[in-house]
């Protein structure tokens, strides 16, 4: 069990929003790595699908994605696999409720070892409507190389911003 946990590093979005948040150089001497975000996209649609890429999301890198959400009428189940990016949640976009936030954990086990990495995904959106989703998520990128950074981007080509306010900080965790 996880003992220690520093944060490495905190972003909040100011004026005018971002296309993408990386953290970049990440520390290789812990064991575990948390990112805790509180996200808003400015996609005009039913919702954002934020992702996630490690190291730049290049080599082809498979990333499997398992999901169970529930959006407080309907409960839905999923997996896919996309190259270069994983699903971080289903997120508040710009018709959702004004000033709500998708909460996310990304939990990431043992990211320097050499072998696939896997993660495990909570998330919860706010919204003062008929729907919000809360869910699981769970995969792993077939890349045995140690992560040593993450991007939070929109890569479903909705061209949605991250707004102001948004904030993700970075844990690192050892277990010594």
């Amino acid at each position: 069990m996880a003992n220690t946990y520093t944060a490495i590093a905190t972003t909040t979005v100011g004026s005018g929003g971002v296309s993408d948040v990386t953290f970049s150089s990440i520390p290789q001497t812990y064991t575990d790595l948390r990112l805790l975000c509180s996200i808003r996209n400015t996609f005009n649609g039913t919702y954002a699908v934020p992702t996630f890429n490690f190291n730049g999301g290049g080599q082809g890198a498979v990333y499997d994605n398992n999901r169970l959400l529930g959006s407080g009428s309907n409960v839905y189940t999923g997996a896919d696999n996309n190259t270069g990016y994983g699903e971080l949640a289903i997120g508040n976009a710009a018709q959702n409720t004004a000033s709500m936030f998708t909460s996310v954990d990304l939990y990431i086990p043992t990211y320097t070892n050499s072998t696939n990495k896997t993660w495990i995904i909570a998330q919860a959106t706010e919204n003062n409507g008929t729907e919000a989703y809360q869910g699981m998520w769970c995969g792993q990128i077939r890349n045995t190389s140690a992560i040593t950074s993450i991007k939070i981007f929109d890569a479903t080509g909705a061209a949605g911003n991250i707004v102001e306010y948004s904030t993700f900080t970075l844990y690192g965790i050892k277990n010594s």
